[in-house]
């Protein structure tokens, strides 16, 4: 199988942004790896040869096809790079694991199949209304359908994934004065790490949830995330895929005790924003996935929101390269994981971080157990 940069292409016409925009959410919470120019290009770098090179090296191509995607010379260029990629007379035989569909929000394209047609929007008449309109129904039924599509001959394993932040929305409508029975106020534990006020914060936080960028990092834990799999995928068949778990998990019980029990069947990663337990909702969250704590197929990370020291960073750079082939298997251990190696404990700051690796150690070793922990706490 191909290695894709991308998992679909959206090719629209500039009149159609916002629906583009709408769609590439949608999939990514689906979690699909779409390209949009807009999000992907870098400005200043010549556009033509990079869309091009990203129609290449995308699996899907997903046309949002309008009287105005008609016109459009951008998208016309596009879909001539992708037919050309899985036509079997240019390119040989046809790329079976490669979906090309037409999107219809208005129009007729009467030189391709109705088979490589989606047109339950167009029925709808959603378009005339625009995308921050469109009903949520038969959008969810249209979301699905091309994952679906998409996903039909994907041999990779699904790692279910829920990231237990707030959006920034969320931020502002916290209290940052108001004293909690945990600790401080939000205001004072900001002044203590030295992150300013919670107009400052505001800044690592969005629309989405995943929009949260942890370390201090101008990527999203999103992004992070992708980029972190893209290099764990290295030499690993079947891949894995992340899958986050359905919107509805925040404000439907019945649908989040579904994604929990999802959570707990697979393997699966809990990622949690500590400053995020300051909202009520998410800390609900936190709780109602207690369960994941205890089970040996959860990986639960709580990541700090500010990058390592540089005092710090620096020590654990020179312990790794000092240490070097002896610790290389906490660094980067292999996959599959198929060697006897002690339960080591690098990054250590603190005598109950000492207290806490040998509790574990010693309560595995008692239990008869190998030195695979309950939950897999990483720290960073």
């Amino acid at each position: 199988m191909p290695d894709y940069s991308y998992d679909v292409f959206i090719s629209y016409s500039s009149a159609d942004r916002s629906w583009a925009l709408k769609l590439s959410a949608a999939l990514r919470e689906k979690g699909m790896k779409p390209f949009l120019d807009q999000e992907r290009l870098d400005i200043g770098k010549p556009w033509e040869p990079a869309l091009a090179k990203a129609v290449q090296t995308s699996q899907h191509f997903i046309v949002l096809w309008s009287n105005h995607a008609e016109k459009s010379r951008w998208v016309g260029r596009e879909l001539g790079v992708f037919e050309a990629i899985v036509d079997p007379a240019v390119s040989g035989p046809t790329q079976e694991d490669r979906r090309f569909i037409f999107l219809m929000l208005e129009g007729e394209n009467p030189a391709y199949t109705s088979m490589q047609m989606l047109s339950d929007l167009r029925e709808a008449n959603a378009y005339e209304g625009g995308a921050d309109a469109v009903d949520p129904s038969p959008w969810q039924k249209v979301v699905k359908k091309l994952v679906d599509a998409m996903r039909a001959n994907d041999p990779s394993t699904p790692l279910p994934v829920a990231v237990l932040s707030m959006t920034r929305q969320e931020l502002t409508q916290l209290d940052p004065n108001e004293e909690r029975t945990f600790g401080p106020s939000l205001n004072t534990l900001l002044q203590n790490l030295g992150m300013g006020t919670i107009e400052t914060l505001a800044r690592y936080y969005g629309e989405e949830r995943t929009d949260w960028r942890p370390f201090g990092n101008p990527l999203n834990v999103r992004q992070i995330l992708d980029t972190l799999l893209d290099k764990v995928n290295n030499g690993v068949t079947p891949p894995f895929r992340w899958e986050p778990l359905d919107p509805q998990f925040w404000t439907n019980m019945a649908v989040a005790r579904g994604e929990r029990e999802k959570l707990l069947s697979h393997l699966s990663v809990v990622v949690i924003d500590p400053l995020s337990l300051y909202d009520e909702r998410v800390y609900d969250r936190f709780v109602f996935l207690s369960r994941c704590f205890e089970s040996e197929k959860s990986i639960i990370m709580a990541l700090t929101p500010f990058g390592m020291p540089q005092p710090f960073s620096r020590l654990n750079t020179m312990i790794r390269d000092r240490c070097t082939p002896f610790f290389d298997t906490y660094y980067d251990p292999p996959i599959p994981y198929n060697k006897a190696s002690a339960l080591l404990g690098v990054n250590i700051s603190d005598e109950s971080d000492v207290r806490r690796l040998l509790r574990l150690s010693l309560g595995q070793h008692l239990r008869g157990k190998s030195t695979v922990p309950t939950s897999s706490y990483l720290r960073q």
